[in-house]
């Protein structure tokens, strides 16, 4: 199986879980990882990383999240590092209380765009953080934003906020984000989804219907989720795809990776059954990518169960984290999937 998937190596690298929130959502919470990435070990990790980029012709792309990376105390050096490199483009995903206007100063010239939470209107984000948390992190939007820094926005599902996606995307690209995008909360394995799958497809009307104006001026389309190409029923371009190619979908498998703390490498941070291994040298990247046991099951796409035989295998194949959440099993279906929950309605297997 190869991959596809763009024309960039993708890098979720969490430098630090230290973190100034407590959000009830975090995949941190109550198993933290004390230890935090070094400043050699990045430095020979990046290598590593642009190394393969270069390998693969890709160019690469590095998200420093956490925690909040702000915090570690090498933040600001990781961002000059990468930024030795041509072909590079970093995001920061951090926490608004740190980004002050001194830190917004350093890093408007270096990184492509810093990304803020934001998860309910009001009372329902701060149930998830603390009280007056939405305001604040609003309110750093408008100020970021105003001093030239491009401001994303992301926001996890769960059935405490499926109602309120339409007014959150209104309320973030009011405050200046340039991009908004959201993706389900992943339970821990063998807990309920809880987000029921009716409720989610109506949201997903309800946001592709409110989204159509902004991309008609100029914001990217809403694409994260897989189940966007079930949902919208639209045809997938099956033409020149003789490597039976990952062209969209859940990223597990393709050239996108999460770093933690203390160098494991997983092919999702969200997947619990993902982890690669631990990097410990030059080269590591690339054999556990390539060649460990683990990233070669999860490429063998034919054995998910009921994706199998589904025409929008190659761009969908729902949140591998999510139906790994459900068992354990790395084969099973989204279960909120909703050919699955459709079945015998519309024809949507592959010819």
């Amino acid at each position: 199986m190869e991959t596809k998937c763009g024309n960039r190596v993708y890098v979720q690298w969490h430098i630090t879980e230290q973190c100034g929130n407590n959000c009830r959502h975090c995949y941190s919470k109550g198993k933290r990882i004390l230890c935090e990435t070094s400043l050699l070990d990045f430095k020979a990790m990046l290598l590593d990383i642009v190394s393969l980029g270069n390998r693969w012709g890709r160019s690469v792309q590095i998200t420093l999240i956490g925690g909040d990376p702000l915090l570690h105390p090498n933040f600001l050096d990781f961002v000059d590092i990468i930024n030795e490199y041509k072909n590079t483009r970093i995001i920061i995903a951090g926490n608004p209380e740190t980004l002050t206007p001194k830190v917004i100063e350093r890093l408007i010239p270096k990184i492509y765009a810093f990304q803020v939470s934001v998860d309910g209107i009001g009372e329902i984000h701060d149930w998830f953080r603390y009280q007056g948390s939405y305001k604040k992190t609003i309110a750093k939007i408008k100020e970021a934003t105003k001093m030239g820094l491009r401001m994303h926005c992301m926001t996890t599902v769960s059935d405490k906020n499926v109602d309120q996606l339409e007014e959150i995307m209104l309320a973030v690209y009011r405050a200046g984000v340039s991009l908004w995008a959201f993706a389900r909360y992943v339970p821990p394995v063998g807990s309920p989804t809880e987000l029921d799958w009716q409720k989610y497809q109506q949201a997903l009307a309800r946001v592709e219907k409110a989204h159509k104006p902004f991309e008609l001026a100029g914001y990217g389309p809403q694409k994260k989720d897989p189940l966007w190409y079930p949902f919208k029923n639209s045809e997938p371009c099956l033409t020149d795809n003789p490597n039976r190619c990952q062209i969209d979908g859940c990223g597990i498998g393709s050239p996108t990776f999460g770093i933690l703390p203390d160098n494991t490498v997983m092919a999702c941070r969200r997947h619990a059954g993902s982890n690669l291994g631990i990097w410990k040298e030059s080269g590591d990247i690339l054999r556990l990518l390539v060649s460990s046991s683990v990233i070669t099951q999860l490429r063998k796409l034919e054995n998910i169960e009921s994706c199998k035989n589904c025409k929008y295998l190659y761009h969908c194949r729902g949140c591998r984290a999510i139906a790994f959440s459900v068992k354990g099993n790395i084969f099973d279906p989204d279960p909120a999937c909703p050919i699955l929950k459709m079945k015998g309605g519309i024809n949507y297997a592959r010819d």
